[in-house]
């Protein structure tokens, strides 16, 4: 739920160009989804059972995760704001009942060791995830650099046009030949670095989409146990 929350501003700031303050200001949108959400979940989880709002809340989390995944310098930052809150509220909708619901199970008396247990399990797997997936980024940002690096040759037709473009352009603005090629190999390796880093965190997205969506079947083990039973 959090790990993949570490690459957006890392998007923000290298590709999209953002400070750290509009950075924050973009994050702080998730904040106040999660904030408004998780009290009011919390609370109704007690009259009606958590397990209806963890699943509107799993099914939020794949649709704003899946929109994540076409994430691109060409997004809006009011479309982005809006995905972020939309996951912030998912995890809100998810996170209170599922811990009320665990607690539920534990006896009394062991309470205060199953909560102790339970906020280490999720600061475990929280760096555990980011660990995994930092690791799974940098892969597919090396597939991706060397997939692209590979369409850059002579024979390309867009790449001749790319630069043609580029190498008239420099031209233009006064400088020699030597530098316009120079700044043809420069621009080339920006392009290249920059759409292997993007579809690297696309890729990101789409794994943590999978993870989410692989946890619906959980929902209803105990359905299953007494039908099991049953028979």
């Amino acid at each position: 739920m959090y790990g993949v929350l570490v690459f957006i501003p890392l998007f923000l700031q290298n590709l999209s160009g953002l400070n750290a303050m509009q950075s924050g200001i973009i994050m702080l949108y998730y904040a106040i989804g999660s904030g408004l959400t998780m009290p009011i979940a919390g609370k109704m989880s007690d009259k009606i059972g958590g397990k209806p709002f963890i699943i509107v809340g799993i099914v939020l989390m794949i649709i704003s995760t899946y929109e994540l995944y076409f994430l691109s310098t060409d997004m809006s930052n009011s479309t982005l704001k809006f995905l972020l809150f939309i996951r912030g509220a998912s995890v809100g909708l998810c996170m209170m009942p599922a811990t009320t619901m665990s607690m539920e199970q534990v006896p009394p008396e062991l309470i205060s060791r199953a909560s102790a247990l339970q906020n280490t399990v999720k600061q475990v797997a929280g760096s555990l995830s980011t660990t995994i997936l930092t690791v799974f980024l940098q892969n597919r940002q090396s597939l991706h650099y060397y997939r692209l690096a590979e369409q850059l040759t002579p024979f390309n037709p867009v790449t001749s046009n790319f630069t043609n473009t580029v190498q008239s352009y420099i031209l233009q603005k006064g400088s020699v030949v030597a530098n316009a090629k120079t700044g043809v190999l420069y621009f080339a390796y920006k392009y290249v670095h920059t759409e292997s880093y993007m579809n690297a965190i696309d890729d990101v997205f789409m794994l943590t989409l999978i993870v989410v969506a692989a946890t619906i079947p959980l929902m209803f083990i105990d359905r299953i146990k007494k039908q099991i039973r049953k028979i």
